[in-house]
């Protein structure tokens, strides 16, 4: 990647990401506790409304 494209900035933050799977230090982290669970809680419960809707369809079925 071009170092150019690599160094641009935007509110002191790159825009790329340059370290893939790399360890990230502290001083470069950003964002909060917060803003990772609900990334996790949204996918978590898209799951589990499809297993939901499963279970409910299938059950008012008849036998």
């Amino acid at each position: 990647m071009p170092e150019s494209v690599a160094n641009l900035e935007t509110d002191g933050r790159k825009i790329l990401e340059t370290r893939s799977i790399d360890y990230i230090p502290d001083s470069e982290r950003h964002g909060s506790l917060f803003s990772q669970f609900t990334l996790w809680l949204s996918a978590n419960l898209q799951v589990t409304a499809i297993i939901i809707a499963r279970f409910t369809s299938s059950a008012a079925l008849p036998a």
